[in-house]
């Protein structure tokens, strides 16, 4: 990914559709496999044929996309740099991002098969928001369960 710079790079999911002809249930595509998508690309992810996914995977597509448009700012290239070493995380994959005004967005992801226990400290002072319930929060902390997320938010 490197060698392609900044220009925009689209991910795909592959979603296993309903057949059917079948009894066998698809596999769902987690709330973590369309975050991890989105953190790795640059420009978003090509979703289609929504009437053949089934319900889970449609409820973590609409539930990542709300986040993502929450803090855009966050996703859109050119908009956001990626920082490391200034939060501390543990417990999961993180993906941790700064906007021009400094704000801070950490993103976890449990693409494992146990819960995890993810925890970010932020720098300095500032407001943290758990983007998922929108709550202002004391400790941006979290058990994320398999295939779950945790996105925390810290304001200047």
């Amino acid at each position: 990914m490197n060698a392609m710079g900044n220009k925009p790079f689209l991910i795909g999911i592959i979603a296993e559709p309903y057949e059917v002809t079948s009894r066998i249930p698809p596999k769902p595509v987690s709330e973590a496999e369309i975050m991890r998508s989105y953190c790795d690309s640059r420009g978003g992810i090509l979703t289609y044929m929504y009437s053949s996914l089934d319900g889970i995977t449609l409820r973590a597509n609409a539930k990542v996309p709300r986040i993502i448009a929450e803090n855009e700012e966050f996703f859109i290239p050119g908009k956001y740099t990626k920082v490391s070493g200034k939060v501390k995380t543990s417990g999961g994959e993180a993906f941790v991002r700064s906007d021009p005004e400094g704000n801070l967005l950490v993103v976890f992801v449990n693409n494992g098969a146990s819960p995890l226990k993810c925890k970010a400290v932020f720098p300095g002072k500032g407001n943290v928001i758990d983007c998922i319930s929108g709550k202002t929060v004391s400790a941006a902390e979290k058990s994320v369960p398999s295939g779950g997320i945790a996105v925390f938010r810290q304001n200047r």
